[in-house]
């Protein structure tokens, strides 16, 4: 199999950064594009009394943190590629809507996704749901999971 572009995506945690880092290595490694996603999703309810200055201040509020997202996309994206020695072609995109499923629809059937796990368990993953759990499951590309923490040594 030869990779040719792998997907990764960010929450800008420090568990996510380990499956950025890990996709850049790879992509080093392959000599593959690399396409790094940020995504968010912010639902709102509105008032209708209020709909028309909610409505506007809201589509503020989203493109302020849409460039936000993109300026720290494009930071992380070459802060790791100088850390991982990435010398390849870094695509960066801030997507909205529900993670797993934007994600998804970014990945096409031949590329590599890459995503780190929290690692949650127990009430915590029932209540928060995994995305990595659900992209392993849904994408329509090979997805490789990258830990959020390595393991501790015994």
């Amino acid at each position: 199999m030869q990779i040719q572009h792998i997907v990764t995506c960010t929450d800008f945690s420090e568990a996510a950064t380990r499956g950025v880092e890990a996709a850049f290595r790879l992509a080093g490694q392959f000599k593959a594009r690399v396409t790094l996603l940020h995504v968010f999703h912010y639902p709102i309810a509105v008032d209708p009394a209020l709909a028309p200055t909610t409505l506007a201040q809201a589509e503020k509020f989203l493109a302020e943190a849409r460039d936000a997202a993109a300026a720290h996309l494009k930071e992380l994206a070459a802060q790791t590629a100088s850390k991982t020695g990435l010398r390849g072609q870094v695509e960066c995109q801030v997507l909205e809507g529900p993670p797993y499923d934007a994600i998804s629809k970014a990945c096409k059937p031949e590329d590599l996704l890459v995503v780190s796990t929290h690692g949650r368990t127990g009430a915590k993953r029932l209540m928060l749901g995994s995305v990595a759990e659900r992209l392993v499951r849904c994408a329509p590309c090979p997805v490789l999971t990258v830990p959020a923490f390595p393991a501790s040594e015994e």
